[in-house]
């Protein structure tokens, strides 16, 4: 959405709120991240999901973290090496189950409705592999995913605010091979996708650059539900202290 975090700052509550189409929006007063105390903030960080072969977490990632967590062991009250790696690896699978559950028919109506003919080589593997379950599978699969996230609640009472990488491996070139679908146990996925299952806020913010300096590499800060404030002022501390984005050298 913005290359600074001072633009996601000024973007995000004028279009925070009830818009009167989504049913699904709450109507919570939006807070002001300059208010964020973050001498009183407790962190959880996870360097690596434990992901093993191409689904590993490279070591420039790792590092980065890792660089990460001693910067806010000075700037907040606390800094802990933990995550819900169980819940993640739930969520992975059953988001898996959910999606391909229909066969992905919903993917294909989505497409039909907006004239949509070209699809992506790994949407049409995805299509062409998947397999319809019964409606039994699907509402064990949605319980299984509402007890994680629960799970996932009570274990951030203990937190603030949780870092970990966006991927696991720095920047890559738009033309490289990607993953087949769906992403292996234990993969990138984790990072990225429990956040949009459990509906936590995040903030991607650039931390960083590979060791040979060509490469972004983006952290993940996250924050418990409506808790956008902290996400946006957590950014904000390590966007300061590493430079954020930079123009790329090409």
């Amino acid at each position: 959405m913005a290359r600074r975090v001072e633009d996601l700052t000024l973007i995000t509550p004028i279009i925070s709120g009830p818009d009167f189409r989504d049913a699904s929006c709450a109507p919570v007063p939006w807070a002001d991240p300059a208010k964020v105390e973050l001498k009183k903030l407790k962190v959880a960080f996870c360097a690596d999901n434990g992901g093993i072969g191409r689904w590993a977490t490279d070591d420039d990632t790792k590092n980065l973290v890792r660089q990460v967590a001693k910067w806010l062991e000075g700037a907040t009250q606390s800094v802990t090496e933990d995550a819900p790696l169980a819940q993640f690896e739930t969520l992975r699978e059953t988001r898996n189950t959910l999606t391909n559950g229909d066969g992905w028919a919903f993917y294909k109506r989505l497409a039909d409705k907006w004239g949509t003919v070209n699809f992506s080589p790994s949407r049409k593997e995805a299509m062409a592999n998947a397999k319809p379950i019964s409606s039994a599978a699907m509402v064990e699969a949605w319980e299984q995913h509402d007890e994680a996230k629960s799970r996932m609640l009570g274990w951030m009472k203990q937190y603030d605010v949780f870092i970990c990488p966006t991927s696991n491996k720095v920047a890559q070139p738009i033309d490289a091979e990607g993953p087949t679908w769906p992403a292996g146990k234990d993969g990138g996925w984790p990072y990225t996708g429990v956040f949009n299952s459990s509906g936590w806020p995040s903030v991607v913010v650039r931390c960083g650059s590979s060791a040979d300096g060509k490469l972004p590499i983006g952290l993940q800060v996250v924050a418990a539900p409506w808790r956008e404030d902290i996400c946006l002022a957590v950014a904000s501390y390590l966007e300061s202290r590493s430079g954020g984005w930079k123009k790329p050298p090409i």
